[in-house]
């Protein structure tokens, strides 16, 4: 399942879950959206997970 991956595993995220697959964003940017995103990727990164 394509997905954002969060590696910040912010549990107290409303936008992190780990349904159906785990350390998803569910924002529709999150590297503009979400600041500890951001400051985990960097803006050329493909933080897309594909599994």
């Amino acid at each position: 399942m394509k997905h954002y991956h969060c590696p910040v595993n912010g549990w107290d995220c409303p936008y992190y879950t780990d349904d159906p697959q785990p350390c998803m964003c569910t924002l529709e940017d999150p590297f503009h959206d979400c600041d500890d995103f951001a400051s985990m990727w960097d803006e050329d990164d493909d933080y897309t997970d594909y599994d």
